[in-house]
């Protein structure tokens, strides 16, 4: 995770049966292949099998748990994980592409905003099917980091409970986590529900309360995924209309926060307009949306209506 690079990995196992037994929570055999280090050939054998109740529902192709036999690790850097989660085309077509790059340029903006966040590391991924009854495919993907991997970076264990009120949650970093979900264009998550959302507990002083870190943002606007759309009870219409879900905070507390945001803008917007693999409309398009994030917090009437009316006391 450390790597920016492009890893090209091949993963090998039935994928007809991984497809129609996709609400099925059960794992298959793989085999999963990469080049590492531009000369170490790795060949693990894994487990494999769907994970994530809207992808599953809404996707022709599931996003993927991939289960690695610790005990066949062949060198350190292979050994510390075990369970970890892929993200591929949720459907074929370029735009399922475009859509997927930018989520994981999503993950990268909050890096860039918190250390209190998962990496992520992009992948080419060859699908091999070995009943032969469907088409090698050839998608973008990208690895989250898993929990327990990211929660030692963070000298931190995971907090696992429901029902943690917003304002009992670290202040400065929820306050900066509620903005970057505004920034985004993402109602998909909830402190209290664990929704798309995990609880740590740091081991320093500094940090009294949990720290809320988001992941899963295919639902946000800056995506605009055509599956996506609002819960019903948000008044609105589509995911693109931003709504604030973050907690109330002082003014001279948002205040400072936008200044940060501001400090951030250069590196934020040159993950889209500098990527590779973007084309333009998926490089103009959240470029587009996150000026309209920054037009939004330097209006006071705008901080007004979308902010200070909507935030949760």
């Amino acid at each position: 995770f450390n790597n920016n690079e492009i890893l090209n990995v091949r993963i090998i196992s039935d994928f007809r049966n991984f497809i129609k037994k996709k609400f099925q929570d059960e794992y298959q055999p793989a085999i999963f292949e990469t080049i590492l280090f531009d000369t170490i050939a790795v060949r693990r054998e894994l487990k494999i099998k769907a994970r994530g109740n809207y992808r599953r529902n809404t996707c022709s192709f599931p996003p993927i748990t991939l289960n690695f036999l610790k005990k066949q690790a062949i060198f350190e850097q292979i050994q510390e994980f075990g369970k970890i989660k892929l993200v591929g085309n949720c459907r074929s077509g370029e735009l399922y592409d475009q859509y997927l790059i930018q989520e994981y340029y999503v993950y990268k903006m909050y890096n860039i905003l918190s250390p209190f966040s998962y990496r992520v590391r992009i992948l080419r991924v060859e699908y091999i099917d070995t009943s032969g009854k469907k088409k090698p495919r050839d998608n973008f993907a990208f690895l989250i980091e898993p929990t327990d991997q990211m929660a030692q970076r963070l000298n931190s264990k995971e907090y696992d409970r429901k029902g943690v009120p917003n304002n009992d949650v670290d202040r400065a970093s929820s306050t900066i986590m509620g903005l970057f979900q505004l920034m985004i264009g993402n109602t998909d998550w909830s402190i209290p529900g664990l929704h798309n959302m995990k609880l740590i507990r740091v081991a320093d002083a500094n940090y009294p309360y949990p720290i809320a870190i988001p992941y899963d943002f295919d639902y946000s606007g800056i995506i605009d995924a055509q599956y996506a759309e609002p819960h019903e009870i948000l008044p609105i219409e589509s995911v693109t209309e931003r709504f604030y879900m973050g907690t109330c905070r002082e003014m001279d507390e948002y205040v400072e926060a936008f200044k940060f945001f501001h400090e951030k803008r250069s590196q934020i917007e040159a993950l889209f307009a500098d990527s590779p693999y973007l084309v333009k409309g998926g490089k103009n398009k959240p470029l587009n949306y996150i000026d309209g994030f920054y037009r939004l917090i330097d209006s006071k009437a705008s901080v007004n209506s979308f902010i200070i009316r909507n935030c949760k006391h």
